[in-house]
């Protein structure tokens, strides 16, 4: 079940999807929804709602958005506070999900719209005056060009201020007490509205051994366990993919699970 994995042991019917056929896709998807549903009344009542988000919906097809229609639609006692996200600079019209909201209307499902814009200037400023410790007034400057850079968007922004402290334009002066910046050079600094291309140029300025361990790593998908680069740290290929654990971990790429 690529919806849920958990629930296969209960959707004993449902079919292997490597079948491209329309109609096992079909009744894959009504069997997924029936027994979903079926789960969701189980356990969710008006005092205990099962809350349920899911983000990226600007790639789902129309086969999970019905999934999600039908559970959403129940009047039989289901009780579901769904949060679904999208970006809707990547929505054109005429994608699934405006028909998912009309369906929604339709069925008299109660919903609640918020547009998520980025920060404004006032916001980022008391945002960069908070992290770096000084009064509003004295880096309303930084934060007036990291706002014009990123338009307030909070990803940008975010990365935008570690590759000036990476690089030197952003630093601590420990004689002072105090974060320091050039403000004619990151006046001069160029920012994407390319979320991949920001972070390809972050990832090529990574050192070999940090981008050998990602490249292994995003072959397991999106965990790997310990033991795997202990036994390839063995091979002389990749005698350095351990060396690289703590610079990618540093950096953000990276994160421990403490189980």
């Amino acid at each position: 079940c690529a919806l849920s994995p958990e629930f296969s042991s209960l959707a004993s019917k449902v079919e292997d999807g490597s079948t491209s056929d329309s109609c096992s896709d079909k009744m894959n998807a009504q069997s997924v929804s029936f027994t979903l549903l079926r789960f969701i009344r189980l356990v969710s009542s008006p005092k205990r709602p099962i809350t349920l988000f899911l983000d990226d919906l600007q790639w789902a097809d129309d086969t999970a958005l019905d999934v999600i229609h039908t559970f959403l639609s129940d009047t039989m006692g289901s009780c579901v506070f769904f949060v679904g996200t999208y970006r809707d600079n990547e929505v054109q019209i005429g994608h699934a999900i405006f028909d998912l909201l009309q369906k929604l209307e339709t069925s008299n499902v109660p919903t609640t719209k918020v547009s998520l814009t980025g920060l404004d200037r006032g916001d980022l400023n008391k945002m960069m005056s908070d992290s770096l410790g000084l009064y509003s007034r004295i880096c309303k400057s930084l934060s007036d060009i990291v706002f014009q850079k990123t338009k307030g968007n909070p990803f940008f922004v975010l990365e935008f201020i570690q590759s000036l402290q990476s690089r030197d334009l952003l630093q601590y002066d420990s004689c002072q007490k105090r974060w320091l910046w050039n403000e004619d050079a990151i006046r001069a600094e160029e920012i994407t509205d390319n979320v991949l291309h920001l972070l390809s140029s972050k990832l090529s300025q990574l050192p070999n051994k940090v981008r050998l361990l990602l490249k292994v790593m995003a072959c397991f998908g999106t965990s790997t366990n310990e033991s795997v680069i202990d036994y390839l740290s063995e091979s002389p290929e990749y005698a350095g993919i351990r060396n690289g654990l703590e610079g990618a971990i540093s950096d953000g790429f990276v994160e421990l699970n403490a189980e």
